[in-house]
This record gives structure tokens, C-alpha cells and sequence, in this order.
């Protein structure tokens, strides 16, 4: 950033002045995930006066630790409970639901300008609340979602989004398919943004050497075995492929753990095929699994994004993956950064696999490369920028007293 840029933002910051001990921006989610920091931490530096409320310091199921840099963050008062919840196909994923039920009392403690709010359950319906009692302030959604990971949602719910997204003041989303379900739900064009996710993992300074056709091809996915992720069906037409092409070998490696593990290794495998289970990998570790593919794979029936796409990306990695993740959706075109299906078209899942596994070597590296220029361009650094540029809007309509309608659109 040049002087000049410095001295205007620290010029905007203090015209927006809030009060001491009170925060210009706050926003409000359940837990922080360890990949959601570094966007976090530079969008905190960007705004100058960014606090975060969690409903819990960690996930119970995650290891996820409650770790959280230089960020400004309080854990509110919320009532948890383990549920089993149905949003994207026939499939039940059990997790942990929070109601923070003093999000009101410390918003009014705190009298940020906006508020940033995830999900859009109780916690965006007391910052909807708050946004009522305090007319100057501004609302902005964090909708982390797209199409198919909201299919199953209830009535009741998609009556309450109808009603918070055509009063939001923005609404943040991380692509396309979130673009359109927002606007369906009455979220006005003008105020949606999208934003993609970003990982912090450092692209090498050079990829791997990956060897030639003559090696057995070598499959990574990195993530929950759980049937959400789609392996099954995945691993079914694998099976398939590599009966039909006794001569090729592969070598399937998944990283994570979960139920679906023993299914999986109850599968029948041709000869050809080899699974390899290598379980729960620390954070830390995955570059070096990364280093040792050629081929990612990511067949999600429902991913909001899917950062484990943009760090294969990054090392180089062509995607085999399903566009119900957002992040293949936004990221990977096909034939370029790799090959898209989608998992419930068994013939279209099919014929995506038989394309990637009959690249040649060559072509795979250069589909590779251009994997790699496109993940890298997305740094937690831009994100946050793009971010707080929507934020800078909305708390100009603050500061100049305009209503919310005024806000300029955000469509890039």
C-alpha cells in the first residue's frame, strides 16, 4: 500500500470515529476456523476497528484450536446442542448448533456501524433486531452457501431469509450459485457481493516433479469421509474405469477420517486400483501430500466452497471435481484447470473421469500450471480487500446519514 493510499484510509477510519471502547465493525459467527484467520486478521487491519463475537470457542466436531492471532474476539453467552441436519440431498450430517441469546445487549454495547452477521438464523435475527433499534447502523450478511447445500431447507427457514435477505444492506456470498439463491430469496441485485474463500498456504516456489505416464496415476482428496463428500458414488465409478482399463494403474489416497471410512474399504477393487487411507493429517502437513498427486479429486454433493481445491490448486494440482463444490464451480473450467461433473449424473461423473485419467502426463502438468496462476491470484489479502470495500460503502451511507437504498452496486 503507497503512502498516499495510508493516509486516506487512516483519513476515512477517523471520520467514521467510533467511540471509545466501541468497535467500528463487528462481526458475528459460530467458531473460526483456522483458514478463515488470515482473511480475518488483514480485513481487521484494513478497517482498523474490527471485532469479532463467536458463539463458541471450538467446534466439538472439529479439532480446530481456539487460536486467534491478534483478533479481537469475545465468546457470547449461547445454548449448544448436537442435531442432525438435512440440506442437501437425502443425506443427514451431525453438528452443533448455537443460539447466542445476548447478541442484542453486547451490539448495543459495542453500537458498531455494521454489523457483520453469518448464517441466517438467530443470530442474524437479533442483528436485524438491533439494526431496527439503531436506524444509523447497517446490516451485512455473510451468506456462506449455495444452491445445492440449501435443497432441503424447511419452510419456517426459508420464510426467515425471505424477510432478512430483502432487508439486508449487503449480502456477501462466495459465488454464482450463492448469487442466485440469495436473489431468489429476495436479496436486491444491487446489494449482493461475491467474494470467493481464500487459503493462506504459500504456493511453492516450484512444482514437483510428477514423473511421466509410465507411473501409476496417483488421485488425492483431502477432507471428511462422510457421504456429503460424495465417495461413494465417486469411488463406484473409479472401480469402473479402472475395469475397463486393466493396463493403467491408480492409486486413490484420501486424507481425513469419518464413518464412511469402512465402507469404503469394503469396496472390491480390480487389481489396477489401490486405496490408501491415510487418516487425520495435521494442518500443517497436507503441502507435503499435495507434493505426491497428480490428479485432485473432490466429488462433493454439497460444499459451500471447499478451500482444499484452491491449496491443490496451488500446487499445481488439475481438479477432478463436482461443481456442486462452489469452489470447482468458480474456479476450475473445463479442460483448463481440470474437469468438471456433477455427482449425481453417474454417466456425466463417468465420462469426466475417463477424461482425466486418459490426459497424457504433459498435458496434465500444463492443466496443472494454469491450476495454479488461477488459485494464487486468490489471497487473503484480495478477499479481505474486496471485502472491506463493501464494508467502506456501507458505512459511507452511515456517515454521510444516506439510506441504505443509496449504496452503490457491488456487482464487479
Amino acid at each position: 500500500m503507497s503512502d498516499v493510499e495510508s493516509i486516506a484510509r487512516e483519513q476515512v477510519t477517523r471520520a467514521y470515529d467510533p467511540a471509545p471502547g466501541r468497535a467500528l465493525v463487528v462481526y458475528m459467527t459460530n467458531v473460526l476456523a483456522p483458514y478463515r484467520l488470515p482473511v480475518l486478521t488483514a480485513l481487521s487491519q484494513s478497517l482498523g476497528s474490527f471485532k469479532i463475537l463467536l458463539s463458541a470457542a471450538i467446534d466439538r466436531h472439529r479439532d480446530w484450536p481456539a487460536a486467534w492471532g491478534t483478533l479481537d474476539v469475545e465468546t457470547q453467552r449461547s445454548l449448544s446442542w448436537k442435531a442432525r441436519v438435512n440440506r442437501t440431498t437425502d443425506l443427514e450430517l451431525e453438528t452443533t448448533l448455537h443460539l447466542p441469546y445476548d447478541t442484542v445487549p453486547r451490539l448495543i454495547r459495542h453500537r458498531p456501524r455494521v454489523v457483520m452477521t453469518s448464517e441466517m438464523g438467530a443470530r442474524t435475527i437479533q442483528a436485524y433486531l438491533y439494526r431496527r433499534l439503531f436506524r444509523g447502523s447497517r446490516m451485512m450478511i455473510c451468506a456462506d452457501l449455495s444452491e445445492h447445500t440449501e435443497r432441503q431447507c424447511g419452510w419456517l427457514r426459508r420464510t426467515i431469509r425471505r424477510h432478512l435477505l430483502r432487508h439486508a444492506d449487503a449480502v456477501l456470498v462466495n459465488g454464482e450459485s450463492g448469487r442466485r439463491y440469495v436473489e431468489a430469496f429476495g436479496a436486491r441485485p444491487e446489494r449482493v457481493g461475491s467474494v470467493p474463500f481464500a487459503t493462506d498456504r504459500q504456493p511453492p516456489a516450484a512444482l514437483p516433479d510428477r514423473g511421466g505416464d509410465e507411473q501409476p496415476l496417483r488421485l488425492l482428496y483431502v477432507g471428511s469421509l462422510i457421504e456429503r463428500k460424495g465417495l461413494v458414488p465417486f469411488l463406484q465409478a473409479l472401480v469402473a474405469w479402472a475395469l475397463a482399463h486393466p493396463a493403467r494403474e491408480i492409486e486413490f489416497t484420501l486424507v481425513g477420517g469419518g464413518e464412511l471410512q469402512p465402507v469404503l474399504q469394503a469396496q472390491p477393487l480390480p487389481a489396477n486400483l489401490r486405496l490408501r487411507f491415510v487418516g487425520h493429517m495435521p494442518y500443517a502437513s497436507l503441502p507435503s501430500v499435495y507434493a505426491q498427486a497428480d490428479v485432485f479429486a473432490f466429488p462433493s454433493l454439497g460444499d459451500t466452497w471447499g478451500v482444499v481445491v484452491n491449496e491443490a490448486m496451488q500446487w499445481g494440482l488439475p481438479v477432478l471435481g463436482s461443481i456442486r463444490s462452489q469452489a470447482v464451480d468458480e474456479l476450475v473450467d473445463e479442460g483448463v484447470h481440470g474437469w468438471r461433473f456433477d455427482t449425481i449424473d453417474a454417466a456425466g461423473m463417468a465420462a469426466a473421469i475417463d477424461r482425466a485419467l486418459s490426459t497424457s502426463a504433459e498435458r496434465r502438468q500444463a492443466i496443472g500450471r494454469e491450476a495454479r496462476a488461477r488459485a494464487s491470484a486468490i489471497t487473503p489479502e484480495t478477499v479481505a480487500e474486496q471485502t472491506a470495500a463493501i464494508v467502506r460503502r456501507l458505512l459511507d451511507t452511515t456517515t454521510a446519514g444516506h439510506r441504505a437504498e443509496s449504496l452503490h452496486p457491488m456487482r464487479s
